[in-house]
């Protein structure tokens, strides 16, 4: 399917000018509808999520932004922000993982409806050292299965 945007939408790549043709035509710009992402789920039965980690100290309207822009473009099925937990290479990082967890939590909670595709998880919070990239994902997906 396709959307139809004219020169003053919110899409950076279907506000610029149209190639040969004036600045106020009008692009088609194409879209997955959501439709097609779920039918590519229920035939591999595996929902696609995407892992966004970070310090978030604090976290962002840029992070919410872009945790909601991966939804919106059925890049992902669900966004799981993931702060850090003690950093080795981050010794100015003063504020707890647990602090740093809730602040995500509320920002998530007072941004997005509850059924919406974006999480917070804990995962990292509760260690005692920080967990390499593979050690992370592996522990996510075995919790998550």
């Amino acid at each position: 399917s396709s959307l139809w945007l004219g020169s003053g939408g919110q899409s950076a790549a279907a506000s610029s000018p149209c190639p040969g043709r004036g600045a106020g035509c009008v692009r088609r710009v194409p879209v997955r509808s959501p439709s097609m992402a779920a039918a590519k789920r229920q035939k591999t039965g595996r929902r696609r999520v995407a892992i966004y980690g970070g310090a978030y100290d604090p976290i962002t309207n840029s992070h919410l932004t872009c945790a909601s822009e991966i939804v919106h473009s059925n890049a992902a099925d669900e966004v799981w922000l993931v702060p850090c937990g003690p950093r080795p290479d981050k010794p100015g990082l003063t504020t707890s993982p647990l602090h740093r967890y809730v602040m995500c939590q509320i920002a998530v909670n007072t941004s997005f409806s509850p059924d919406f595709a974006i999480k917070v998880s804990d995962i990292e919070c509760f260690q005692d050292e920080a967990l390499f990239t593979y050690d992370l994902l592996s522990k996510l997906r075995d919790e998550n299965q």
